[in-house]
């Protein structure tokens, strides 16, 4: 819905986050892609062309300096290697797909050399393994006896798993993802960490369906 004041109006916007063009395996070139969506009265609409972000870029150039009415969401559908699953990513200002593309050898460093590889502009992952689980001996050293409840993203609690099981960096790609939402529990002894489980998500269903229920 609109997000403006608008107490008396309020409308469903109508929009597509999953379209191809000629640039990949559409039926229309880009900007003929655009001008459909605008003729079927939609509100907002993405180009996700397989492994090209570029081809949004078409559009600007052709309709610059016109006001569409329609707004133009950033995106492109990214086929990772060596991920079998296909990801649709809207709304970035830069491509994922890029990455792998353009920047093989340090896309292909996050499977071969784990401890070395870094995002664009970030710290490596030797450097944020070792503060994650710096950070947890210490927390844990300060609350010995007791039960402590940290919430984080996956990325660090795969780090810390694989600490736990004594695997090196480079052997950390072998602990598999977990969600964000699910939980993992270890017994802190000194540096030592023993995992009791990890990556438990068989409650998310069940809470999302009782929240499905009472809404």
């Amino acid at each position: 819905y609109s997000l403006r004041e608008d107490l008396y109006a309020l409308r469903p916007l109508k929009g597509d986050l999953h379209s191809h063009s000629r640039r990949s395996d559409g039926t229309r070139d880009p900007a003929a892609q655009f001008g459909y969506y605008r003729e079927q009265g939609y509100d907002f609409v993405a180009l996700t062309d397989h492994n090209r972000y570029y081809p949004g870029e078409e559009i600007d150039e052709v309709f610059v300096g016109i006001d569409t009415g329609i707004c133009r969401v950033l995106g492109e559908e990214v086929h990772a290697p060596p991920s079998p699953v296909h990801v649709v990513h809207v709304g970035g200002k830069q491509s994922v797909s890029a990455r792998y593309l353009q920047h093989r050898e340090d896309y292909e460093r996050w499977f071969t050399d784990l401890g070395n590889a870094a995002p664009t502009g970030g710290e490596p992952v030797r450097d944020l393994s070792s503060r994650v689980v710096s950070a947890v001996l210490s927390i844990a050293a300060e609350n010995e006896g007791k039960t402590v409840l940290l919430g984080t993203h996956a990325t660090p609690v795969r780090l810390l798993e694989a600490y736990a099981r004594g695997l090196s960096l480079n052997e950390a790609n072998e602990v598999p993802w977990a969600a964000n939402a699910s939980l993992s529990a270890y017994l802190c002894e000194g540096k030592t960490l023993t995992p009791l489980f990890y990556g438990l998500d068989a409650y998310i269903g069940d809470l999302s369906t009782t929240v499905a229920k009472n809404i």
